[in-house]
């Protein structure tokens, strides 16, 4: 190769091998962001994925030919520089072809880094004659890091180098496969050729990545040590009736290494001689893209991975770390989806402590592949406490389709049948546990975007005497980039002490109105307004809202029982047990524990440990005179989880057989999946609050009743009660979501008691009381489908005597039917006297 006095002004070739290095960097940055918002798929007769390997082999070809050429093809004379600029092209080339044929999936952030120093690193070993003494020692530095990943890459393609050789005749791209060892060798010919001053860095950025290797290794393999002693101990425990991933979940850590081994196979890649390469894409079961990390690949293959079964991880990974949505069932992926929209009207009734949300989202299919253009959005909407959903649409052929109400088995059956066999337009909407409701739509194309509308029904939180509103937030196709329009509309003239995020701008009196990028999470508050005394009037019946008056009974409790996790401090243990410790206390650990003043300091090191608790209610025995006490945190498994185990049996065999309501005080405000399932379903007694609440509460022997008759519906999260009669003397303009907040909270209360008695619990009255009020609920479930002989198939009836999907403009009264006739006599008179005294000025 040339000597190193020759500079790079006197050789052009190279500076345009330097100009073409950002160019093709550029371009791959490009199509992998292009690539990431299309979804993660192979294209066909895409040729811009090789536009990099054209640039880098062309380059390479020019600067041999123009060399060998000038040098009558004598390869000592072949400038390094000129074959270091080939190389990172030629590497660049690599990344971009691994884009559609994905050998190595997504790179973790990590080593997308390292890979940007070590390419440096090469590039500026042509200009070592030029720098300082102490960036030469940088720069091999980088040599030394740069070696230990050529390695790493030269020995993971070692299965591929037969394709290689079979494939270089179809122009050469097969030998992409041999850019690392050529990297290899390169970056070791450096060293021998100029590092013999540079020793010292080399050797340490050699030794440092793999000094991390084998610090990574060691704890991979103590985690992994640890996590199997933990199920075996667990498998040994006597007397649990809880699922054995329930109980290695409660005490896992939620350390960096943890999170790997268990989301190892699922999301990352953890074989070294890899067969999860290929060109159909590289998303998981988690619909997530999957992620090539070096270091785990090098733990699980030195030290394996979990004896956990798949299904076992993957309930791990929803209680634990909150994967529910990406576990969800589809039937079609959704990788290539965003959501490019969000259109917000939220109407607000301060009169009535509540709200009406309708969300319009437009949902973008950025694939550009020519085969298997369908796919399927699943959308998770989280819901303020107390929330329903009460209307779903569904634009086809550019109309709004709304949808129709009917029980979830139905529902399934027909989007299943229709999505999974038909390839035809249906959107469904489910109700989930944990304050979520479930929407999916297909199919989704590159033709246009479809668009799709929700409506929730909202009790306002009352907190501090003021009136808080929560956004619907949701987890679903890609919304960073989403255009977002919200308008907030006050329904009342005496609004007051508005406390409203900065991004909202008041557009007239009492409303408000955002644009600009999608806002997931925000609150706005207002003081609160008297009640109005105006009642909503349906089918005979009135429904009227009411301030709650909190109701305590006479309450000595003999018995208490703590639910203790890791959301207790050692000083709130040690408040309660103060207050308690005259009765009799327990704590739960695979069997009820007593506590006294010598063992509960052991009890709550070992409970405080658990990631969350479920306290098995079947284990109290004499209801109305124990209380249970907890503090929780966001993260459970869900009644679903449990179905089927030893402990779902007896909890059903327990809610079915009593109809008193345990009595619950929470610490705090927020409560796991498990027990704010339990609270929907109206289990509890419940109230929450701080130490001197629960004390105040001990020391006068009273407690909070929530019981009601079947005429009330108490929302605590607003502190009001719905009433309903049978006078109807008078109408009203009340809106219709008294009515709908009124139905579920009865089918919630029924549900409670026969949620795990049977797989279909539904009863006649329970779907007659969904229907009129045209709610979602674990029984009943809202479809649009694409034509009316689609919904005779499977049996959905057009819903009659119901109040229909809700609307921004379904405030007030709806027309008794006798008020209906009245209304139709009415209108009949008016046209036949309209048409009397036409013609009668006619003859005149």
């Amino acid at each position: 190769m040339e000597t190193k006095k020759n500079t790079t002004k006197k050789d052009p070739i190279f500076l345009v091998g330097l100009t073409l290095i950002p160019i093709s960097f550029g371009i791959y940055l490009f199509l992998y962001f292009k690539n990431q918002n299309a979804g993660n798929v192979f294209r066909e007769n895409e040729g811009a994925y090789y536009i990099n390997y054209v640039i880098a082999a062309a380059y390479f070809i020019f600067s041999v030919f123009i060399y060998f050429f000038k040098h009558k093809f004598k390869f000592s004379h072949y400038s390094y520089k000129r074959f270091a600029c080939a190389l990172i092209l030629f590497a660049i080339s690599c990344f971009t072809i691994n884009i559609p044929f994905p050998i190595f999936h997504k790179f973790s952030a990590w080593v997308n880094v390292y890979l940007i120093v070590m390419h440096l690193a090469l590039l500026a070993t042509c200009f070592l004659d030029a720098l300082p003494k102490l960036l030469k020692h940088l720069v091999f530095f980088g040599v030394g890091l740069g070696t230990v990943m050529a390695l790493y890459f030269t020995i993971y393609l070692l299965p591929f180098l037969p394709i290689m050789f079979l494939g270089a005749v179809f122009f050469g791209l097969s030998l992409h496969l041999a850019t690392p060892l050529i990297l290899l060798i390169t970056l070791l010919v450096q060293f021998f050729k100029n590092g013999k001053n540079t020793k010292i860095a080399f050797y340490l950025g050699v030794a440092l990545p793999l000094l991390i290797v084998v610090v990574y290794v060691f704890q991979w393999n103590s985690t992994k040590k640890l996590i199997d002693k933990t199920h075996a101990t667990i498998i040994t425990r006597p007397d649990n009736k809880l699922p054995h991933w329930v109980l290695l979940s409660q005490e896992l850590g939620d350390d960096f290494f943890t999170k790997r081994i268990l989301k190892g196979d699922l999301i990352y890649e953890t074989h070294l001689f890899s067969d999860n390469w290929g060109i159909m894409g590289n998303q998981n079961s988690l619909s997530e893209l999957k992620e090539h990390d070096p270091l785990v690949v090098l733990g699980a293959e030195l030290l394996g991975t979990l004896s956990l079964n798949r299904e076992d991880k993957l309930k791990i990974l929803e209680s634990k770390f909150d994967l529910r949505h990406a576990t969800k069932r589809k039937l079609w992926s959704g990788e290539s989806l965003s959501t490019s929209t969000v259109l917000s009207n939220i109407q607000v009734f301060p009169d009535y402590r509540l709200a009406y949300t309708e969300k319009i989202i437009r949902i973008k299919n950025n694939s550009t592949r020519k085969w298997t253009k369908q796919e399927e959005a699943l959308y998770t909407f989280h819901l303020p406490e107390g929330s329903v959903a009460t209307s779903l649409s569904l634009w086809i052929d550019g109309k709004e389709e709304k949808s129709r109400l009917t029980t979830k088995g139905k529902a399934d059956s027909a989007y299943t049948t229709i999505v999974g066999i038909e390839r035809r337009d249906p959107s469904i909407m489910h109700w989930q546990e944990g304050n979520t409701i479930t929407v999916y739509v297909f199919p989704c194309t590159q033709e246009e975007e479809r668009m799709f509308k929700i409506g929730i029904t909202t009790p306002l939180r009352l907190k501090n005497n003021q009136l808080v509103l929560e956004n619907v937030y949701f987890e679903g196709p890609d919304a960073s980039g989403a255009a977002e329009t919200t308008i907030v509309e006050f329904k009342t003239d005496k609004l007051a002490d508005m406390n409203i995020p900065s991004h909202f701008s008041e557009i007239i009196p009492n409303k408000f109105e955002y644009s600009g990028n999608y806002h997931p999470y925000w609150e706005i508050s207002c003081a609160t307004t008297p009640l109005s005394t105006q009642a909503f009037s349906f089918n005979g019946k009135n429904y009227l809202i009411t301030e709650n008056q909190p109701k305590t009974i006479p309450q000595h409790f003999n018995t208490v029982y703590l639910d203790i996790n890791n959301s207790w401090t050692e000083k709130e243990f040690n408040e309660v047990w103060k207050s308690v410790k005259d009765k009799k206390v327990y704590v739960f650990y695979d069997q009820l524990y007593q506590l006294n003043d010598e063992n509960k300091e052991s009890y709550y090191a070992l409970l405080s440990k658990l990631n969350f608790s479920l306290f098995p209610l079947y284990k109290i025995k004499d209801i109305p005179q124990s209380l249970l006490i907890t503090k929780s945190g966001s993260i459970s498994p869900t009644l679903k989880d449990l179905k089927n185990s030893a402990f779902s049996d007896k909890l059903k065999n327990y809610l079915s057989e009593r109809t008193e309501k345990v009595n619950l005080f929470n610490l705090s405000d927020e409560l796991s999946p498990y027990l704010k399932t339990l609270k929907e379903f109206q289990v509890f007694n419940y109230t929450d609050g701080e130490m001197n609440t629960l004390q105040n509460l001990l020391n006068k022997n009273v407690f909070v009743s929530t019981e009601q008759d079947e005429n009330k519906a108490l929302l605590g999260i607003s502190n009001t009660v719905i009433k309903r009669d049978t006078n109807t003397s008078t109408s009203s303009s009340a809106p219709d979501h008294l009515l709908r907040l009124f139905a579920y909270n009865k089918i919630m209360q029924e549900c409670g008691r026969n949620y795990f008695t049977t797989e279909n619990y539904v009863e006649n009255n329970l779907i007659d009381i969904a229907n009129e009020a045209y709610i979602v609920s674990p029984i009943s479930s809202l479809i649009v489908l694409e034509t009316i002989k689609d919904y005779e198939r499977f049996d959905i009836d057009k819903n009659k005597n119901s109040l229909q999907n809700a609307s921004t403009a379904s405030a007030g009264a709806v027309p008794e039917p006798h008020e209906w006739a009245l209304i139709i006599i009415l209108i009949g008179t008016l046209v036949f006297l309209y048409y009397k005294r036409k013609n009668t000025i006619k003859r005149i």
